[in-house]
């Protein structure tokens, strides 16, 4: 007699086959519940490293905008100092103009003082006519006199 069969497999070898399930079955749902975690993981690690890898490019291409900016900055820094050391050439060319200013100052003073010492030291215009005035009429008194002699003779 042969052996009853079902779906094709001998009855006593499906029973072997339902020991080895039954024995394995829970050990192979754990392995496929751990490949299914590390697949969860791994997707979640290489979505992760997808962001990571982003932020990098980003994070570079920031690094050379500031790098750019700080060039221009110390371009910018080079021209505040041409500025600052322009404005304090000035500041001491202003410095001793007004250092001149004030000694020009000081010289018309002086000048003016010396001007109204010699109006007062000088007498009036009107005295000055009438020495001149005088000195005129003694002039010609003298030559009168000169002629007078030397036609006495």
């Amino acid at each position: 007699m042969e052996e009853a069969k079902f779906l094709g497999v001998n009855r006593g070898n499906l029973m072997i086959v339902g020991v080895i399930v039954a024995i394995c079955a829970p050990a192979l749902t754990m392995i496929a519940t751990v490949i299914g975690l590390f697949t969860m993981m791994n997707s979640s690690i290489n979505r992760l490293d997808a962001n990571i890898t982003a932020l990098r490019a980003e994070v570079a291409a920031q690094g050379e905008a500031l790098a750019a900016h700080g060039a221009e900055l110390a371009a910018h820094g080079a021209e505040l100092d041409a500025l600052r050391s322009e404005t304090r050439k000035l500041g001491e060319d202003v410095d001793a103009l007004s250092a001149d200013v004030v000694e020009l100052k000081l010289d018309v003073v002086q000048i003016k003082g010396r001007v109204e010492n010699i109006e007062r030291r000088l007498p009036d215009l009107e005295s000055v006519d009438e020495c001149l005035d005088d000195l005129e009429r003694g002039q010609a008194a003298l030559n009168e006199r000169v002629d007078a002699l030397a036609n006495a003779e």
